[in-house]
């Protein structure tokens, strides 16, 4: 079970956080940096006619948001796509590398770009399409996480591959798993990526992530060059009769092979908030404590980004 003694959640952000609150199902996905002025947070926004954008804004405790504000979306290709979301932003010089899904009604890609301030992107090209690694991604590759490895200087992607298959059989035990599974892959410039290979299944942990082992989520390098994964699992809760997901946690060596895993945020921890999805966390280490973001989506289908912490 959980590694980490949590403090009682709270909400961050939710739909009435916007002025445009009765055009939203919520934001979730959070994406988290700490600057010298205070926080950073870009987060999916979702819309009640099934659009997802990117929006950001920032705090100076990291718990109350202000000058919230889209970054980018759809519009960066004509309005072609319908969802465009769950940023990977890594600040290299004077300006940002992104990477980013884009989903167009059928297919999940992974997008690259540059931003000078992380509220634009420009540069726009395609980094990852589906089947990169089959069978493991062969109808959506998105979620990407990205960092720069201390040890050899590589770029290291951590993302989700999305396997269609037959779902008939699982979908008649009531279980609809959604073959979701953590994929790696490095790469040189940020745009070719190599070596893709699945490195955490389902049922890795053997019980919260049965039906799914998903990001969005991060990964932390500690010092010593070893590496700590927070990414999503699900499965079935026989009390609410459908597939909740739970934030996990796992340790690895060379991020590539993964123990240690644990549920550490059940679905409901908060109460009414995240009772179905206790979903895309994003940790950060600090002064002897973990400072976890995470999305909740509640029985009505409704996102909101709660705030909970450990010590270390």
């Amino acid at each position: 079970m959980a590694t980490f003694n949590w403090s009682a959640p709270r909400v961050v952000l939710s739909s009435a956080s916007f002025d445009i609150a009765d055009q939203l199902v919520g934001p979730f996905n959070p994406v988290v940096q700490q600057t010298a002025e205070g926080y950073r947070m870009w987060m999916n926004l979702a819309f009640k006619d099934g659009t997802v954008e990117i929006w950001h804004g920032t705090s100076d405790d990291g718990l109350h948001y202000g000058q919230l504000r889209k970054a980018f979306g759809p519009e960066i290709f004509g309005g072609r796509k319908l969802r465009v979301g769950s940023p990977a932003l890594l600040r290299e010089g004077d300006c940002y590398r992104i990477w980013f899904y884009v989903f167009d009604g059928r297919h999940r890609r992974i997008y690259t770009g540059r931003s000078r301030d992380g509220l634009g992107v420009e540069a726009v090209e395609l980094s990852i399409d589906v089947g990169a690694c089959p069978p493991y991604d062969n109808r959506y590759t998105y979620n990407p996480f990205v960092l720069r490895d201390r040890r050899d200087g590589r770029l290291r992607m951590w993302r989700t591959g999305w396997e269609k298959w037959d779902t008939s059989e699982e979908v008649a035990k009531g279980l609809r798993p959604s073959r979701h599974r953590v994929i790696h892959c490095w790469s040189a410039d940020g745009v070719n990526w190599q070596d893709h290979r699945m490195v955490i299944d389902m049922g890795a942990e053997g019980q919260h992530d049965v039906l799914a082992s998903r990001l969005p989520g991060n990964v932390i390098q500690f010092a010593d060059g070893t590496f700590e994964l927070w990414y999503s699992g699900s499965y079935r809760d026989e009390e609410q009769d459908c597939a909740v997901w739970c934030i996990m946690h796992a340790l690895s060596e060379d991020g590539l092979n993964w123990h240690s895993f644990s549920m550490e945020i059940p679905p409901g921890f908060e109460g009414g908030r995240d009772a179905i999805q206790s979903y895309s966390p994003f940790a950060i280490r600090q002064q002897g404590k973990v400072k976890l973001w995470y999305g909740g989506r509640n029985k009505q289908h409704q996102w909101c980004i709660l705030y909970t912490e450990a010590l270390t």
